[in-house]
């Protein structure tokens, strides 16, 4: 094989690589911000550190998010007005 050919391999794969990096942080640190933390908090320890910084965000206590509830206290995806579940709404034992 050339190694002109070789080398610019090297540097092309080397940067899809670290395009895929960037790509996957923003997504985990898209993950920690709806978890209710900061998004730029998480992003450059997802990047720098990778495999570590994802487990990190994947540990994170869900805060809640408050954008995701309504003035009148629930939230966008449910259909019911509270947490509490009515009897009815239980399965039989």
């Amino acid at each position: 094989m050339d190694d002109g050919l070789l080398v610019f391999l090297i540097i092309v794969g080397s940067i899809l690589f670290i395009a895929l990096i960037v790509y996957i942080s923003g997504k985990f640190a898209d993950i920690a911000e709806m978890k209710g933390h900061d998004r730029m908090d998480y992003f450059w320890p997802c990047l720098l550190l990778g495999f570590i910084g994802w487990m990190m965000v994947i540990a994170l206590p869900d805060r809640g998010n408050p954008t995701e509830i309504g003035n009148d206290n629930t939230c966008k995806n449910s259909k019911r007005k509270s947490n509490t579940i009515a009897s009815e709404e239980l399965p039989d034992l």
